[in-house]
């Protein structure tokens, strides 16, 4: 092959147009995690949490085959990649706290019945899913007076972006 200025150019150019267009197929955009899609996650912790409804209470358990609240909603946030505390006291110093009114799925509410702390997750339209004691199993159940009377604070797990 003859090597004349021209194509050594035209060889040139054709270099640089490949490496350009080859960089911009290797360029791949940062994979997108769950912080990516708040909404979507509140759902799936809510479908979670719902899906787990029949489970056993088991003191101290959070594994499938029994657990306590906390144990619940450890659990439940654990699955989709959340880190949450796993006793139920640990809830209330949990940092900023969500006025009830500003509830939104998939909120964890603490709630402290005389002297023991429990915990629950929301679950939309005044409802929450909680492993409520022993020889109960995981219920879905609304936030009545008596549970609007003995909650102490909401916490966010999954924050907006």
């Amino acid at each position: 092959m003859a090597k004349g200025p021209g194509l050594n150019r035209a060889g040139m150019m054709v270099l640089a147009l490949s490496a350009i267009f080859t960089w911009g197929c290797l360029t791949v955009p940062r994979p997108r995690d769950a912080t990516d899609y708040p909404d979507l996650m509140r759902d799936k912790v809510v479908d979670l949490a719902r899906a787990l409804r029949g489970r056993p209470y088991r003191p101290g358990g959070d594994e499938i085959d029994g657990m306590d609240c906390s144990g619940f909603v450890h659990y439940v946030f654990h699955a989709f990649g959340y880190s949450a505390p796993r006793e139920a006291k640990a809830f209330a110093k949990q940092k900023p706290a969500i006025s009830f009114n500003a509830l939104r799925l998939a909120d964890v509410l603490v709630f402290k019945v005389k002297r023991t702390w429990h915990v629950g997750i929301y679950s939309g339209k005044n409802r929450f899913v909680h492993a409520p004691s022993s020889g109960q199993n995981i219920r879905e159940e609304v936030i009545n007076e008596f549970w609007r009377d003995q909650l102490v604070r909401v916490v966010r797990i999954i924050k907006d972006r």
